[in-house]
């Protein structure tokens, strides 16, 4: 892949995008208004962030759900740790923003790309959690609205402990939203 000054090049002989898929792209690339490019690539969503090619990684759970995980690969091809792109956004907006994007993409793969009906995974970001903030805001789920996709088949796992103030508060917020809330042990 090619990255060019702030466009992801997609190759000249992919084959052309189911209708679904196509879509998601659009609504996906105008929701994150233009700031991070999304292109198709082997039938997958995949973004750049900071110079970074950010995917999907999905591993089918025991307990039947898809957990999500993104990867990050530099231009000349080395990965790095996504944890160390989160370190990147500063900001908590700007960490919203990436999970929000990441999350999104997770989404049209497994959803849209996998055609997957089973529940997806998603992982809360601790630095988020701990301030009660969560990317499931209002514009995540226009956006997967949008999509067509029901956010009833969402998990979000938060991956550790926060105080019980802030459980009861992501819990309530999760609730209303429906999404199922899972907390680690």
């Amino acid at each position: 892949m090619v990255y060019l000054d702030n466009t992801l090049s997609l190759q000249d002989t992919q084959p052309s995008l189911p209708e679904a898929l196509t879509r998601a792209l659009d609504l996906v690339q105008h929701h994150s208004l233009g700031e991070h490019p999304v292109a198709i690539e082997g039938n997958l969503m995949v973004l750049r962030f900071f110079k970074c090619r950010l995917g999907s990684q999905l591993v089918q759970q025991d307990d039947g759900s898809t957990r999500a995980a993104t990867s990050a690969t530099l231009p000349t091809g080395h990965a790095i740790p996504y944890s160390a792109l989160q370190t990147l956004a500063m900001t908590e907006g700007g960490l919203l923003k990436l999970e929000r994007l990441c999350h999104s993409m997770h989404a049209v793969n497994h959803f849209i790309a996998r055609q997957a009906t089973g529940p997806l995974r998603l992982t809360l970001n601790p630095r988020l959690a701990n301030q009660g903030l969560s990317s499931h805001d209002a514009r995540f789920m226009k956006l997967m609205e949008k999509l067509g996709i029901d956010v009833g088949r969402l998990i979000v796992y938060l991956p550790e402990p926060v105080e019980p103030v802030i459980s009861e508060l992501l819990h309530s917020h999760y609730q209303r939203i429906g999404i199922t809330l899972v907390e680690s042990a």
